[in-house]
């Protein structure tokens, strides 16, 4: 990638909504990109797009914008993750450091590998290798510090550093090891320096514009020739006030200028640094949350489904972004890429979840290519599984986005965070390279699959309601007629008929229940079997054979039922499982005449505890049972859903499952996943990470592996893990493992 250059610098990389999707991450092995033809397929129409000759190189200013430079680099701020581009044609972007949580960050004008951020917290970072690792050098100073709203290093010496807060400005001058307050004392939503002159600092604070011209120590309003507004007072009262400013511009030239975009009363531009202003672009408007770039020959602001370019900040063209039927909602994003004419956004469109954003290329005629799509990083994958959608083999992943969060204290441990969770649905025919969502199915809908044989046919469930797809999730449908109390625990569908399942739902004890659905009427029914249940299995070769996790066993399709808790109660410590509640088992598969469950032994309050993780079988329908594996000192991991999260079948083939373990002891703990093919004879490791009890985040109440899904094609087996974790794919059975979003 070329030399650039840093004209001037800003922070107004703002703080973005913390619950953004972002884009995808290209794989990479030993820091160097891969190059795979199913990465390639989404931008192939935006590299045949590319210019023969570049455009300008990528410096200059960005206010409100997810992008941000440093001397040989350009990166990208987006839902708490920081990326690198790596491909001159912005392409190809890498996921820095260990998913570590930030909300704004700047680069050091100098030196490349030096960078500063802040993170949820309001601790400010700073890392000397490139993002990979981050030192706290958060200011100690009196009175504490409020929330920090911008972060600005300055371009013509980088050791100093400000960050503009919602009380003011601090300052470091040794690179971060010493901060202090200055004399600015209002809110900072932009700061701007030029290189030229760095005495020379503008602010915008609540849409009033100040100025200082002796490097911070004093400030003036800078008003003179802005246009007053009618401002309504108390009891009818109204003065005139200099009407508000919603965006400030620096623009870096031989003689440089500043650009006022007002509320309502057009684009205003000061050449003597704020002392005097004068109308430029009477009638021009853009909303409150646009973006703005800016480089050596060109200004952009992109809102509201437009991009606006000038040179002067005067005379405007607009181009109006033109998608596949699709409108923008809004942008977060606006680059110009050295490597072809036209611009990289971040984007959303309209009818997008909230938490929803893209990443596209738009050429010059103001048509959107080449979109690439990513999973929530900080969400919860609550499960992944294959499908097939428009025709094509996919994988789809239903999270919770995690990212609002409080802390909240843990005996013994300190603090914990605590997520809000939104709920939300996405698929892949990539094999995760790229995602497109689906919306949510509903806030409590959950994210619990149960499929029918080759997975066109998919329920999805887990909260106070169920929907259907019968494409393979191309489009879905709300089933009615379950009668469910507090969630759905599980949702087992008969192996015949596909519009047969029994559901298991309740707050303490749960119950079980048989659900018919009609196609023709769309309409269902459920029946009150009168069985205490949390987990039920039908045999894959006899529908009628059924067994709950109580310890109850049919064989005429649960209209009767024979107790059968006694021997199951006598391998679990002080539990009954009869009375139907959550326990720490899972039913794995039922065929043969043959039952196969997962269950864990051992003190299982906040998976404190060691225990013992046993796979057993029963060949009596569970009057007895006999150990075919065990896993001492591990713990299985489970979530606040229930136990039943540690242990994950191949909806193809019930031999084949993985169960998730915690190496209780180890310091740090060790989390594994294990694989079998042949029903828990022979195991094999495929997945290990080293994890402290008390790392933020995870909340360690949900389970850091929750699911665990396997795509086979031409011989070769991806493999894809989410839970707490995030979302994971290996494509060497489990040797290496890729992130594709989610919480680390």
């Amino acid at each position: 990638m070329r030399k650039r250059q840093i004209m001037f610098a800003v922070l107004s990389v703002m703080i973005f909504s913390l619950g953004d999707y972002c884009l995808i991450e290209r794989p990479e092995a030993h820091g160097l990109p891969i190059s795979d033809s199913r990465a390639t397929e989404a931008t192939a129409e935006s590299v045949a797009a590319r210019s023969e000759k570049p455009t300008s190189a990528h410096f200059g200013q960005t206010a409100g914008n997810s992008f941000f430079f440093g001397p040989q680099n350009i990166y990208l701020l987006a839902a708490n993750t920081l990326f690198r581009s790596v491909a001159d044609d912005l392409t190809v972007w890498h996921r820095l450091g260990d998913n570590f949580p930030l909300r704004l960050a700047a680069a050091d004008p100098a030196q490349d590998n030096i960078l500063y951020a802040v993170n949820p917290a309001n601790q400010i970072l700073k890392s000397v290798d490139g993002g990979q690792k981050w030192l706290n050098v958060s200011p100690g100073v009196q009175p504490p510090y409020s929330a920090i709203t911008t972060l600005l290093v300055n371009p013509a010496d980088s050791k100093e550093v400000f960050a503009g807060t919602q009380s003011g400005i601090l300052r470091t001058q040794d690179a971060g090891f010493t901060w202090q307050h200055t004399s600015f004392g209002g809110s900072v939503s932009e700061l701007l320096i030029g290189p030229r002159a760095s005495a020379l600092i503008s602010v915008l604070s609540a849409g009033t514009i100040f100025t200082s011209s002796d490097h911070g120590t004093t400030w003036k309003r800078s008003e003179t020739g802005l246009p007053l507004v009618l401002v309504r007072g108390a009891a009818r009262t109204a003065s005139q006030s200099p009407v508000k400013v919603t965006m400030l511009l620096l623009v870096d030239r031989e003689k440089p200028f500043l650009l006022a975009l007002t509320d309502g009363k057009g684009m205003f531009r000061s050449n003597d640094n704020g002392a005097s202003w004068s109308i430029s672009a009477p009638s021009f408007t853009a909303a409150a949350d646009a973006t703005a770039f800016v480089d050596g020959d060109r200004i952009l602001i992109a809102s509201e489904g437009k991009v606006h370019s000038s040179s002067d900040g005067a005379a405007w063209s607009t181009i109006s972004i033109k998608s596949s039927g699709k409108s923008i909602q809004s942008v977060a994003g606006i680059i110009r890429s050295s490597a072809r004419d036209g611009y990289m956004l971040r984007f959303r469109f309209a009818g997008d979840p909230e938490s929803a954003s893209r990443l596209g290329y738009l050429n010059p005629n103001g048509t959107l290519l080449g979109l690439n799509y990513g999973v929530v990083p900080y969400s919860i994958i609550d499960n992944v599984w294959t499908g097939t959608i428009n025709g094509k083999e996919a994988v789809f992943a239903h999270g919770e986005d995690h990212t609002d969060r409080t802390m909240i204290p843990v005996d013994n441990d300190g603090w914990m965070p605590e997520y809000l969770a939104n709920a939300f649905m996405a698929y892949s025919v990539d094999n995760g390279y790229s995602w497109e969502f689906l919306g949510s199915g509903g806030p409590n809908c959950g994210g619990r699959t149960a499929g029918f044989r080759d997975l066109k046919s998919i329920w999805v469930y887990g909260g106070n309601c169920v929907i259907k797809s019968e494409d393979g999730g191309g489009s879905w449908a709300t089933l009615s007629g379950f009668s469910i109390a507090s969630g759905i625990s599980k949702l087992q569908r008969d192996p015949v008929d596909p519009n047969l399942a029994y559901y298991c739902t309740g707050l303490n004890d749960h119950g079980l229940y048989r659900y018919t659905y009609d196609p023709a009427s769309q309409r269902g029914q459920s029946v009150a079997l009168n069985v205490r249940a949390p987990d039920v299995i039908v045999a894959e070769d006899d529908p009628k054979l059924i067994f709950t996790g109580s310890g109850q066993a049919s064989t005429d399709g649960g209209w009767t039922w024979v107790d059968r808790a006694a021997p199951l109660n006598n391998l679990l410590r002080n539990a009954n499982v009869g009375e139907g509640y959550l326990q720490p088992l899972k039913l794995l598969s039922f065929r043969n005449h043959e039952i196969r469950l997962v269950l864990f032994k051992g003190d299982i309050s906040y998976g404190a505890e060691a225990g013992t993780t046993t796979i057993l079988k029963s060949r009596n329908l569970g009057e007895t049972w006999e150990e075919v594996k065990s896993f001492r000192e591990h713990l299985l991991i489970h979530s606040s859903a229930g136990w039943s999260l540690g242990a994950y079948v191949n909806p193809s083939d019930s031999a084949n499952f993985f169960i998730a373990t915690d190496v209780f002891g180890a310091k740090p703990r060790v989390f594994r996943v294990q694989e079998t093919k042949d029903s828990g004879a022979s195991w094999r490791q495929i997945y290990s990470q080293a994890f402290p009890y008390n790392q933020d985040p995870p909340p360690f109440s949900r389970g850091l592996v929750q699911s665990v899904a396997q795509i086979s094609k031409d011989g070769r087996r991806t493999l894809f893990i989410g839970g707490a974790i995030g979302l994971l794919r290996s494509d060497d059975e489990g040797k290496t493992w890729t992130t594709l979003g989610g919480a680390r």
